[in-house]
């Protein structure tokens, strides 16, 4: 199996052939970037050997897959590693946001920091809350107020109190409550 490491962008200057399709392209205003390994090895020219039925993974230095296809010339491996790996040792629901790296060359998931994203939840929805409390806290205290966003406020404002009241140190057994409906 192919593992080409660490590609970068380069300019075509070894090989005759090379050197004068950069130049032509280059000539034509044609787009094209030229990519090797860290061992030299073209990125164009390596996308032959490998395999038809494998499915080809780029990730970056940190391990995080950004791109994976079973076709090598759809994958823009700027700054990426690509690893070619069986089909089988492919999780099925790999995706590209992040969630997945590899280590040692083989496909795990990311660990996930369940503290760290509830957190996030918790600001999202203090945010939502503050947002919310604002608009109907205008109309209250302008005289405008309906009965019915009165009764939103109140549970807007219950709502961002029980929010802030959550430990996210418990991640991820967390009971978040409601979060109130309009009316």
């Amino acid at each position: 199996m192919l593992h080409l490491k660490n590609l970068v962008s380069y300019i075509p200057a070894s090989g005759k052939k090379e050197r004068e399709l950069y130049d032509f392209l280059r000539k034509n205003d044609l787009p094209v970037i030229f990519y090797c390994d860290e061992t030299g090895l073209d990125w164009y020219e390596s996308q032959t050997l490998f395999e038809k039925d494998t499915i080809k993974v780029a990730y970056d230095e940190r391990g995080t897959i950004r791109d994976y296809n079973n076709d090598a010339s759809a994958i823009v491996p700027n700054n990426l590693s690509v690893i070619e790996l069986l089909q089988s040792e492919v999780p099925s629901d790999i995706n590209r946001s992040g969630e997945w790296v590899i280590e040692n060359d083989e496909v795990k998931p990311l660990p996930v920091n369940y503290q760290e994203k509830a957190l996030e939840q918790k600001m999202e929805w203090l945010k939502l809350a503050n947002d919310k409390i604002e608009i109907l806290q205008d109309a209250q205290v302008l005289g405008m107020a309906t009965e019915q966003e009165k009764s939103l406020l109140e549970k807007w404002k219950q709502f961002r109190v029980m929010v802030n009241r959550i430990s996210t140190d418990n991640a991820p057994n967390l009971s978040w409550p409601s979060v109130p409906e309009e009316l």
